[in-house]
């Protein structure tokens, strides 16, 4: 776990290599000019990356954001008429998708493809990663004056009804649960994941801190981006740090104790 410092530029960079890999003419169906993607209801997609596909390829981008299991139980429910092109989804989801065959590798001859290092290609470019951001928590920069600087400032007295949680069926709620359990035992953030049980009744303990459980990833951000909220527990850096650039009161927090990162990845609907 390092800590990663992004800038706009580099941001949008990543992105923009990202979109060239997958989002090219030889993956549309030429008859129609239209892609249908499944991904995260993140901001910075459909009012940024996805403008400037559309008119680098003369295609229309049609977009369903919701989070990586909610695309994956569709197309499970899909499998013998899936109506997505592409899926952006968390890597420990992809490769629940690869077991199922529900998704398939992808073309050797895709362009930049060979560009992409091996280890942003899992399963021998069943996917590609095409970007990697971090996650702790964000907060309110006008509720919150200085940072916090640890996992452990999230259980003060003073966020009393003022955490919004992101639910279990988000990839990113591990971050809370892995906090919890180095709190809990004293184990590095590295370690804690065979130890996620004992992290519970440390995590229970966050009850009254607790202003909503949210499985609605864009309205958990406007929460903590309009104050509703001080501390968002845990978003990743895409969300945070696009608004962030825009201007927005809200920003990542660099806990002592160590940051996550989240491979995220595109895939071929089979």
């Amino acid at each position: 776990m390092t800590q990663t410092f992004y800038t706009r530029r580099n941001v949008l960079k990543g992105a923009a290599a990202g979109a060239a890999i997958v989002f090219s003419p030889a993956v549309v169906r030429a008859q129609t000019r239209e892609i249908f993607i499944g991904g995260p209801g993140i901001p910075g997609l459909t009012n940024g990356l996805f403008p400037l596909i559309e008119k680098k390829h003369n295609i229309k981008v049609l977009f369903e954001g919701t989070n990586s299991l909610v695309n994956f139980e569709k197309m499970q429910a899909n499998k013998s008429r899936p109506n997505m092109t592409l899926v952006m989804m968390d890597d420990p989801v992809l490769v629940m998708a690869d077991k199922e065959n529900l998704i398939q590798r992808l073309p050797t001859d895709m362009p930049n493809l060979k560009d992409v290092p091996d280890s942003a290609k899992p399963r021998g470019g069943m996917w590609v990663n095409w970007c990697q951001p971090m996650a702790s928590f964000a907060y309110n920069t006008k509720a919150v004056r200085q940072a916090p600087t640890s996992y452990a400032d999230a259980w003060s007295d003073k966020y009393k009804d003022r955490i919004v949680l992101v639910s279990m069926r988000i990839t990113q709620a591990i971050v809370p649960l892995l906090a919890a359990t180095n709190l809990a035992t004293g184990a590095p953030l590295a370690q804690c994941l065979p130890l996620w049980k004992e992290g519970i009744p440390k995590l229970k303990a966050l009850r009254p801190n607790i202003l909503q459980i949210s499985s609605n990833y864009a309205q958990a951000q406007q929460l903590n981006e309009t104050g509703e909220c001080d501390i968002l527990m845990s978003p990743d850096s895409r969300s945070t740090l696009f608004l962030f650039f825009l201007g927005a009161p809200v920003d990542q927090a660099y806990p002592r104790e160590g940051l996550f990162s989240f491979p995220a990845g595109v895939a071929l609907v089979k």
